[in-house]
């Protein structure tokens, strides 16, 4: 049987020398060493314990287990191996799929927003049930324990299918308290697995005029960023007679440069009454 150079063997499997030593650090191939030069030679025997791993590879293990695959674990345990791979991969799936919901939204609104079609529209609409993470008081971050901070690095790790959000709290029949966090929608945040607990808000589905807008930056203060948010909003519902009822949600969905000058696109979600 012919034994082929590290070169010669990896030119005609279609890998690279570099994979096969990796291989074989691992255990998984094994090569003859000749001359002072201790020159690898591989017997074709070894292409089909290279082409399972590459296998393995793809769905997820590592070199180290798939030396035990191969070599010393029985059927049961690669069994149940594999099983976990197939949920991990599912799993997997399932969050690029969200991103790429996303992803195709967020082509739609920059496709609107060349064409100049976005800012200024408005509908009454469904506002979909969704969960609210504050973080903040206003432009000051709110106190939190250790283990809501990890359940907000959580929620952040989960961008952009979490998006940035902003409330505006309705006390004393006037709209004033600001609170910045973020928001997501209830089906995703169970796909996700996203804690939901305090201080997380549920808010449930409910009708209400869902406005457009872009606005410039402007002041950080934090009335005259509720005044600027809610004028051209609340000279909709005034027109035609809609009165606003609960918290007003904002949906950051994008920022961008135009002429230098940062613009802020948003979905103002105002709930009303019946």
């Amino acid at each position: 049987m012919e034994k082929y150079k590290i070169g010669d063997f990896a030119a005609n499997l279609g890998v690279t020398p570099d994979l096969l030593k990796h291989y074989e650090k691992y255990n998984i191939i094994s090569s003859e060493k000749r001359g002072e030069g201790g020159y690898r030679f591989y017997h074709f025997t070894q292409v089909p314990q290279i082409l399972e791993s590459k296998k393995y590879q793809k769905l997820g293990f590592k070199l180290r287990e798939i030396e035990n695959m191969l070599h010393h674990n029985p059927i049961d345990t690669l069994v149940d191996s594999l099983f976990d791979k197939t949920e991990a991969l599912a799993e997997e799936i399932r969050d690029k799929q969200l991103v790429l919901h996303y992803a195709q939204n967020l082509c739609k609104l920059l496709r609107e927003l060349q064409d100049d079609t976005f800012n200024g529209k408005w509908y009454i609409g469904k506002l979909d049930s969704f969960y609210f993470f504050p973080h903040s008081k206003g432009y000051n971050f709110a106190p939190q324990s250790k283990s809501v901070r990890n359940h907000l690095s959580n929620w952040i790790n989960s961008i952009p299918v979490v998006e940035q959000c902003s409330r505006i709290s309705f006390n004393n029949k006037r709209y004033n308290n600001l609170t910045f966090g973020l928001s997501v929608n209830r089906e995703h945040a169970e796909a996700l697995k996203l804690y939901v607990e305090d201080p997380v808000e549920e808010f449930v589905e409910s009708w209400g005029l869902i406005y457009q807008s872009t606005q410039a930056g402007g002041s950080p203060k934090e009335q005259d960023f509720i005044k600027r948010i809610l004028e051209k909003p609340f000279h909709v519902l005034e027109k035609h007679h809609l009165t606003p009822n609960g918290d007003i949600l904002i949906r950051t969905l994008l920022e961008t440069l135009d002429k230098g000058e940062k613009k802020y696109h948003r979905m103002i979600m105002i709930p009303l009454e019946s």
